[in-house]
């Protein structure tokens, strides 16, 4: 209980380290100069970066007015050739053009100004769907992404080499590697206290049969027919025409029949061997009995058993051999 608990506050001190990296040495952008990662910017990305450039585009309407009479250039160069600026006098020169501007002169040359004339302009202005519009259109004819930038140096600027591979290590590679850290913590520590099964058994690999009750023996009883061959033809075609067993699938109610009268407990372990291999399983030798039923001995050998390379033993199972033959044999007193 204590290892799972280290495990999952280690997890979650991981989890929080990574989250403060990437906060602090990454910021995410559309359209930036520098990423660290990135990919296709999506509809929402690009629409949110059309109402930043068109916001910038929007401009009022300006409404103006500049002079229009024809002696002003020359009463200019009059000006600058025999007049300098001075205070407002009796005797100085008003050549204001502008209300909110006056500009008083006196001239070594005097000369009368001429009536200024005023001219109206309006410079349209740009509203925002017009600059929506334009910038829509520059948007859809660029290749926009959307990705990591490195926190510093995100103002416009393009960061500097230093900064960018900080902000790489420190702020993607490392939080990276602490969250898959900590998702191995947490995996661990709910595989190893999985809850058992409801009935308190391990899970059973294939089918496993009930136990089988132990019955009187008759030792004179004949041996019977065997009564399955089909499992037992593949067996044979494995360890040869000659080998002792004679009918059988293995399970409670259809034991391998072996025909050997001597050293059949080779026989039983050959066979248990070559199923486990067969199904790619590892196995380890749990219980044996022996048990009595309708005349027959029936050994039960019960392995536990697991999936090749898995750490624990998720499983059981069971074979069954009549050993009648051998059985008997060996309690026949010698000729």
């Amino acid at each position: 209980m204590k290892s799972t608990l280290a495990q999952v506050v280690g997890a979650v001190a991981a989890i929080v380290v990574a989250l403060l990296l990437h906060g602090f040495y990454v910021d995410y952008a559309t359209d930036a100069k520098a990423y660290l990662l990135s990919w296709p910017a999506s509809a929402k990305q690009r629409e949110s970066l059309v109402d930043r450039i068109a916001q910038t585009k929007v401009t009022p309407e300006k409404i103006g007015q500049v002079q229009s009479n024809a002696g002003y250039s020359r009463e200019m160069a009059h000006i600058a050739k025999y007049c300098e600026p001075t205070q407002r006098s009796r005797d100085a020169l008003d050549f204001s053009r502008d209300p909110n501007d006056k500009d008083y002169f006196r001239c070594s040359k005097p000369f009368v100004p001429s009536k200024v004339a005023w001219k109206r302009y309006v410079t349209p202005g740009v509203t925002i769907a017009q600059a929506k519009e334009a910038a829509a259109a520059e948007v859809s004819a660029r290749n926009i992404t959307f990705g990591m930038v490195p926190a510093m140096g995100n103002d416009g600027m393009r960061p500097s080499a230093t900064a960018h591979a900080k902000s790489f290590w420190l702020g993607v590679i490392l939080p990276f590697s602490l969250f898959a850290f900590a998702l191995l913590l947490l995996g661990t520590a709910f595989f190893r206290h999985r809850p058992a099964p409801a009935n308190g058994e391990r899970p059973v690999l294939r089918s496993e049969f009930p136990p089988m009750e132990e019955k009187t023996m008759d030792e004179t009883t004949p041996i019977a027919k065997p009564s399955n061959t089909v499992v037992v033809d593949l067996i044979k075609q494995e360890f040869g025409a000659d080998f002792p067993v004679s009918s059988g699938t293995g399970k409670q109610e259809d034991p391998f029949f072996i025909t050997a009268t001597s050293d059949y407990v080779s026989v039983e372990y050959a066979l248990a061997r070559h199923v486990f291999t067969t199904l790619g399983e590892e196995y380890n030798l749990s219980t044996q009995n022996i048990v009595r039923r309708d005349g027959r001995m029936i050994d039960e050998l019960v392995f536990d058993a697991k999936k090749a390379g898995e750490a624990d033993w998720k499983g059981i199972r069971r074979f069954y051999f009549d050993i009648t033959a051998g059985f008997t044999a060996g309690r026949q007193p010698p000729a």
